[in-house]
């Protein structure tokens, strides 16, 4: 084994175990499994966001970070997991095909991606997806997608 890939290879162990310390971090996928890693997916758990005294409970998500490219994009972490009805937006700031708003975030998520900070895109993201900004087409997907609904 050459130095490269054994400096792969520590990298990713450094990657997963600080991703793993995440209790919102179900799971870790690293794609290829071999040679030069081009892509990671991480699960969720169940989010919760809290919108005007409620926490909605919402389906897991695949965060998909693509390495060389830099490339973020959220999706369904199972087939039929409930969208917004009107629009398809899986989530608050995820619209149907992937593409995450940053909106405040967009600076600190792409120094983030620019410093390769693999796992501080994802403790962003997930802090991003576990909020909704009080406008309109925010809170209709918000309480389209929410699997259950409790007070705060």
């Amino acid at each position: 084994m050459d130095k490269t890939t054994l400096r792969t290879e520590e990298k990713i162990e450094v990657l997963f175990n600080s991703l793993l310390v995440n209790k919102k971090v179900a799971s870790i996928e690293i794609q290829p499994k071999t040679g030069i890693p081009k892509e990671m997916t991480v699960l969720t758990v169940a989010l919760r966001i809290l919108y005007q005294n409620c926490f909605y409970w919402v389906d897991p998500v695949k965060i998909v970070i693509e390495f060389e490219s830099k490339n973020l994009r959220v999706y369904k972490s199972y087939p039929n997991q409930k969208v917004d009805r009107r629009s398809g937006w899986l989530l608050p700031h995820v619209r149907h095909d992937g593409t995450v708003c940053l909106g405040n975030t967009s600076r600190d998520v792409f120094i983030a991606l620019e410093n390769k900070d693999w796992s501080m895109v994802v403790e962003f993201i997930i802090s991003l997806l576990e909020s909704c900004a009080p406008s309109g087409v925010y809170v209709n997907t918000l309480k389209d997608v929410a699997i259950r609904v409790e007070r705060a």
